[in-house]
């Protein structure tokens, strides 16, 4: 995981809450597994809250 945060662009989603800026990065990690990632960012840190393998979401695969 942290080798696709470290080696991917983030690219920040919409959300409806203005308090909140929530980023998505897609790569294959240090292993080949390509992985999905967001993360909410806070005052203190970058909170973590979806990690998932890319090929658990089915359909055509975007990177």
């Amino acid at each position: 995981m942290l080798h696709v945060l470290e080696n991917f662009p983030a690219h920040e989603l919409k959300t409806d809450n203005q308090f909140e800026r929530k980023f998505y990065w897609g790569g294959k990690d240090d292993r080949g597994l390509k992985l999905e990632i967001i993360a909410v960012v806070t005052a203190s840190y970058l909170l973590i809250i979806h990690v998932m393998p890319r090929s658990f979401r089915g359909g055509k695969d975007g990177f």
